[in-house]
């Protein structure tokens, strides 16, 4: 019954150890298993079934190479079944602690592995077992030297009841390694038994060193304010591996003052090969702008009958009536003002300042305005006051001026502010005299009176002016009032009209040369004004100054005042140049060569230089060379010209050109083309004839025999291929071949191999 347990134990033990292991899964594609000969060790020569063969130091069975004591290649039934508890099957194995004749030494065999890429992760899977589950066994296994790989495990598993697995990984550093085990346990040289290994396989994995790529990158931000922040953005993640790499968010926010903060969100992606690619986005939350007013606050006005301080601070209290939005935050609201208005007429300017919570501030002002636009009215006006033959008339007059004329006013919202326009003269008889009443405000009323008086006999004198009157007269008159006389002594003057003649001088012809204009004076007199006018004409002259100096013509205006007219004087300088002339010629004369020069002046005294280059011409030589078709024989003409300079001699050589004659020979298809053709080519020389041969060429017909396995394909065929030239008609005659089959015995040590298979090469 305990037998049944443990064996039960072990199978359950393999079924989930295999189940974990039998699954290689690549960080990057799909493992690809490497076909290395002899890793299951079915070599030749295989040992009995229930025998083994072994190697010592220095020799090789199959691909493997003993390098240190000896191994023991054993068959699946020796020494009672070792390999009846491997679950791939029973199959020949080794011992890594060899049994030769002269005694069991622990060995070491090596494998070359060959067609690696280097920086690609490789598994490297192997079943192990031991002769009995007492004792203490344990072997080594190394790749490169151990530089790549190098483990040692241990084991206490009959190979008769149950085999284990092993998987190991390991990056390749290069395109070649060894694969090295060595049997390592205590108790193998005890027992003379060693570690157990079969059925050895090799994955390779490719390397992905590539980074996940994200597509949409987050864009880092200012903003003004915590609202204003972005959501968090999802990112379009791309892996040429890993469908769903892993995301690590963290996000972190720094707060330096009320009005600047920093947000960081980082994302760290990692693919299933552990590279990791890392996304920063830094937003900062700087408000920047303080709050902005969306409307100012207005200027208001009261009147000083109004209940001002009431109406000052509720203005006050309201902003102004002014309003400002922020946009981060609540504005708080801040006046000031230097003093409350006073009852009259005033004007008081108040700051209002918008703060949001970093500090920033915005002001704005607005006048609160006191007005006062009433006067303060005489509500009983100033009182005339005549006195006759009073004493202390003096005192009268005093109390008159202090009393205001003995007038009232009405009640203001300010002080009033009374006073007269007496300029202190009090000998004057009658005295008027106009009363003010304003406030400091400006506001202002009046009242005007009179003060007079008599103290004795008076006189006055009036004189009269009229052209009416027929003479001159003086009448004296006498008023009795009051116990006081007063003599009037009135004097009466006659006035004449006037007549008055004006000459002048005019440059206008349009002006009017005579006018008569009547006035009436304040005497009633009229006066007539006779103008006469004498028209002058204007002078204009015209100058005209010639000079080498100038450098273009300028127009110069000059206006002279006279006695009557203006006169206009228009100068006009005109500019002469300084001509230099040269001039190139031939003589067939030696002594009149060579460079002679000419100094001219004109009336304007401006120079001219004329410089005259003269070089020898003999006599001068012209040759013609001149082709012509059909001229039998060359010749040469000589002509001879004569002029009043030099003569001149042209030489003509005449030269025969001889017709062309071509002859073409050319292949055509057409047979209408066939044949022999004469052209002549007409040319402003020498006419050409050529002569084209044409040969008629048949088309062209191939035959090709050929065979094939595909029945769809037997039959004839034509193709017909089309040229520059001419036409190509080729049959092609296809033939079935039927395909052949080959039956081939063998025979196998491996169930696995027994069976039929078919195989069709084609």
């Amino acid at each position: 019954m305990n037998k049944k347990i443990f064996l039960l134990f072990i199978w359950i033990f393999v079924s989930i150890h295999s189940e974990s292991n039998a699954q290689i899964s690549c960080c990057c594609g799909a493992p690809k298993q490497l076909d290395f000969p002899g890793l299951d060790f079915e070599i030749d020569p295989f040992p009995p079934l229930n025998n083994y063969f072994y190697y010592t130091a220095f020799t090789t069975f199959g691909p493997w190479n003993v390098t240190q004591g000896t191994i023991d290649h054993g068959g699946a039934e020796y020494c009672g079944g070792l390999g009846l508890g491997n679950p791939n099957g029973q199959s020949h194995f080794i011992d890594l602690f060899g049994s030769p004749p002269t005694g069991s030494i622990a060995g070491t065999i090596e494998y070359p592995l060959y067609g690696l890429t280097p920086g690609f992760q490789y598994t490297i899977k192997f079943w192990y077992a031991t002769f009995t589950s007492n004792g203490s066994f344990s072997a080594n296994l190394k790749i490169a030297n151990g530089s790549w790989l190098n483990v040692t495990w241990t084991a206490n598993n009959p190979g008769a009841a149950v085999w284990l697995e092993k998987t190991y990984t390991f990056v390749a550093q290069a395109t070649t390694a060894t694969l090295s085990f060595t049997d390592t346990g205590s108790s193998s040289a005890t027992y003379q038994i060693g570690m157990l290994l079969d059925d050895i396989t090799i994955f390779e994995c490719p390397t992905d060193l590539e980074k996940p790529v994200v597509n949409n990158p987050p864009d880092d931000y200012n903003v003004e304010c915590d609202l204003d922040v972005p959501p968090v953005p999802i990112l379009d993640i791309m892996d040429n591996c890993d469908a769903d790499p892993v995301i690590t968010f963290k996000e972190t926010k720094e707060i330096f003052d009320p009005c600047t903060k920093k947000i960081t969100r980082s994302w760290d992606i990692k693919d299933g090969c552990g590279n990791i690619q890392t996304e920063v986005q830094i937003i900062n939350i700087i408000d920047q702008f303080p709050p902005e007013f969306t409307q100012l606050p207005k200027d208001t006005f009261a009147y000083c009958q109004q209940d001002v301080l009431k109406l000052f601070n509720d203005w006050v209290r309201q902003n102004g009536y002014a309003t400002a939005t922020d946009a981060c935050d609540v504005i708080n609201w801040n006046s000031s003002f230097i003093r409350t208005p006073r009852l009259t007429c005033d004007t008081i300017i108040v700051t209002f300042k918008a703060t949001d919570h970093c500090g920033k501030e915005s002001t704005e002002s607005a006048k609160f305005i006191v007005k006062d636009t009433s006067a303060p009215r005489f509500i009983l006006p100033a009182i005339d006051k005549s006195y006759s033959c009073i004493p202390n008339v003096r005192d009268s007059l005093r109390s008159w001026l202090q009393n205001f004329g003995y007038s009232s006013n009405a009640m203001d919202c300010d002080t009033i502010i009374r006073s007269s326009n007496f300029d202190g003269d009090s000998t004057k008889n009658p005295m008027v005299v106009t009363f003010f009443a304003k406030d400091r405000c400006g506001n202002i009323d009046s009242s005007t009176a009179s003060f007079s008086y008599r103290g004795g006999t008076d006189t006055f004198r009036i004189t009269q002016f009229s052209c009416t009157f027929p003479g001159n007269s003086v009448d004296t008159l006498v008023f009795s009032s009051g116990g006081c006389d007063s003599v009037v002594i009135s004097e009466k003057i006659k006035r004449s009209a006037d007549s008055t003649y004006i000459n002048t001088s005019s440059c206008d012809p349009k002006i009017k040369v005579f006018d008569t204009l009547r006035l009436n004076n304040q005497y009633g007199c009229d006066s007539i004004i006779f103008t006469q006018v004498v028209i002058h004409p204007m002078d204009t002259s015209r100058l005209k100054i010639y000079d080498c100096s100038f450098t273009s013509i300028v127009v110069d205006t000059a206006v002279f005042t006279g006695q009557f007219c203006d006169s206009l004087v228009l100068t006009e300088k005109i500019p002469l140049r300084k001509d230099s002339t040269f001039i190139q010629q031939t003589s067939c004369d030696s002594l009149d060569t060579g460079l002679k020069f000419l100094n001219l002046t004109n009336v304007f005294g401006c120079d001219s230089v004329v410089r005259i280059n003269t070089t020898f011409s003999g006599v001068i030589t012209q040759f013609i060379t001149k082709n012509e078709c059909g001229l039998a024989k060359n010749y040469t003409d000589t002509l001879v010209f004569s002029t009043s300079n030099c003569d001149s001699l042209v030489i003509t050589n005449h030269i025969g050109l001889k017709i062309d004659t071509n002859f073409i020979q050319q292949n055509n298809c057409d047979l209408s083309q066939a044949g022999i053709d004469t052209i002549i080519y007409q040319t402003a020389t020498c006419d050409s004839i050529v002569i084209v041969n044409t040969q008629f060429i048949p088309s062209d017909t191939t035959y090709i025999q050929q065979s094939s396995c595909d029945p769809n394909l037997v039959g004839i065929t034509s193709k017909l291929f089309n040229t520059a030239t001419c036409d190509s008609l080729v049959i092609i005659k296809t033939q079935f071949t039927p395909s052949d089959t080959t039956r081939i015995n063998l025979s196998s040590c491996d169930i696995n191999q027994v069976g039929i298979e078919a195989r069709r090469d084609v």
